[in-house]
């Protein structure tokens, strides 16, 4: 409706207001199995029950949803998002270099890609877990974050407050926040720099963005949000990078 239209265009303006990064992330979220599809793309729409609507497509076909998820979000007036995230990360074989001609980043499940360059980023997502399996997971990400080098991605849905629970999703800010320093997108590529010029410098961790702001955002039902975490200490200033 106009108004839910409305509502999500002015979270979106308060979200760009607080220095959020933007991607995209598919064009509807859910798809019928009603196209041409790889054996793989089937079985990965089967997995996620409709949602992984870029999976095994054919160049035109994942081409054309690409334009028309670009459309719907350009008829919002908005700036182009710094990337783009396909919905559960199942792409094709076209999809990176489709995107990468449009948008300065595309997201895999293990993987961020630049043009020219791709860094090692699993996602740690919670989304779809047995709940029996959620205090496992939580642990694994713990783990991951505190001894995996890369740039791992926190991932919360909106689901993951009735399942994980805010208390739990706190608890894994905070200690994202002790162990990793947050980067944007758009640091990715001067860090990268700074570790070829000079050693990594051990230097305390800066601050999280504001708590209350990522609760806020996490709430929002039109889409997921994540943030990155680097392996390094290295502090980017916020006029760098683009």
């Amino acid at each position: 409706s106009a108004a839910e239209v409305d509502f999500f265009k002015r979270e979106i303006e308060k979200l760009s207001a607080e220095n959020f990064e933007l991607l995209l992330h598919g064009a509807s979220h859910l798809a019928k199995d009603d196209g041409e599809r790889t054996f793989w793309g089937r079985r990965a729409m089967q997995l996620t029950q409709g949602e992984a609507e870029f999976a095994g497509l054919g160049e035109e076909d994942s081409l054309q949803l690409l334009s028309r998820a670009i459309d719907f979000w350009n008829s919002l007036g908005f700036q182009c998002p710094r990337g783009f995230v396909p919905p559960t990360w199942y792409g094709n074989a076209y999809l990176r270099k489709q995107v990468l001609a449009q948008f300065d980043f595309f997201e895999d499940r293990f993987f961020i890609y630049a043009k020219g360059r791709k860094f090692f980023s699993p996602a740690l997502s919670f989304a779809g877990l047995p709940r029996l399996s959620l205090q496992v997971a939580q642990r694994g990400s713990c783990f991951v974050l505190q001894n995996f080098s890369g740039v791992p991605r926190l991932v919360f849905h909106p689901v993951d407050f009735e399942t994980l629970g805010e208390k739990r999703i706190l608890n894994l800010i905070r200690f994202a926040g002790v162990n990793r320093e947050q980067v944007y997108y758009r640091s990715l590529l001067w860090n990268f720099f700074l570790q070829i010029k000079k050693a990594v410098q051990k230097e305390p961790p800066f601050s999280l963005v504001s708590m209350l702001s990522f609760l806020r955002a996490f709430r929002l039902e039109f889409g997921d949000l994540s943030f990155c975490l680097s392996e390094n200490r290295i502090r980017q200033p916020e006029e760098c990078g683009h």
